[in-house]
């Protein structure tokens, strides 16, 4: 019987070593590439590049574009007023989602294994799963 970890359990030391070693040829390829990166899961704009610690099938190492601070911004007012339809929603949802591939894109390009990952708790993200 395949023993099913406890919500929320860490993944070994050396999965999560191995994790962070991922996660730096992530960020050095994504920056040979010209793109700025910032490491953890929340930041300005830019790529995003971090490690989820869970020993279940969530943990690994993931990537997601991040909208500058004015596109952000109007994002939010919008929000505020409850206008979903309003045009800067759609047209932030665009550019993450482009920018999302690109950056699944370049890391395909460097070697990596990597996927777009969307589920109902993680915004859309790329995921990597290990150097091809």
């Amino acid at each position: 019987m395949t023993e099913v970890p406890e919500p929320d359990a860490k993944a070994a030391a050396e999965v999560l070593e191995g994790r962070e070693r991922l996660a730096g040829a992530v960020s050095e390829a994504l920056a040979a590439a010209g793109l700025t990166v910032h490491r953890g899961e929340f930041a300005d704009a830019g790529v995003l590049v971090w490690v989820d610690p869970r020993a279940d099938d969530y943990g690994g190492v993931y990537a997601r574009w991040a909208v500058g601070r004015a596109l952000q911004d109007e994002l939010l007012a919008a929000l505020r007023e409850q206008d979903l339809a309003a045009p800067v929603v759609r047209r932030r949802g665009e550019a993450v989602a482009a920018m999302n591939e690109a950056v699944r894109r370049v890391l395909v390009a460097f070697g990596m294994r990597a996927e777009s990952f969307r589920d109902d708790f993680v915004s859309p993200c790329v995921r990597v799963r290990e150097v091809a």
